[in-house]
């Protein structure tokens, strides 16, 4: 998949968020994806490391659970480029450690687009910060 063609790929499926609640119901749906935003947030920071110290194994621990996470929450662009970090043997360490920071921008901006949509939900609810 091409540059572009990853950039189709949504950063939140918000189909998928919906049938999530429709099948365990609204309350339980947003405390689960807010769990998903905090395994993010951690799996960025171990990500991240990991680069900064080339630690490849670490990088690639760390993308083989954001890759399942990722495709469970509708994190479909993020679970994309997770996928192909995890399953393409052929990137030298450079090439990976290179492709894992593309991922972890995309982590970022999934992480964003979360937390906004969430803050948004809450907002719609009458909920406040």
């Amino acid at each position: 998949m091409t540059s572009d063609q990853l950039l189709i790929l949504p950063l939140l499926d918000k189909s998928v968020i919906q049938t999530m609640s429709n099948d365990v119901g609204a309350d339980t749906c947003q405390q689960l994806s807010l769990l998903f935003i905090h395994e993010l947030e951690q799996l960025l920071q171990k990500i991240s490391l990991a680069i900064e110290q080339q630690q490849v194994s670490d990088v690639i621990d760390a993308v083989h659970i954001l890759k399942n996470s990722a495709a469970l929450y509708g994190a479909a662009r993020l679970a994309w480029i997770a996928s192909e970090i995890h399953e393409d043997t052929s990137y030298t360490t450079t090439e990976l450690l290179q492709r894992s920071g593309d991922l972890v921008n995309i982590a970022q901006q999934t992480l964003f687009r979360y937390q906004a949509h969430f803050k948004d939900e809450n907002k719609r609810k009458g909920f406040n910060d």
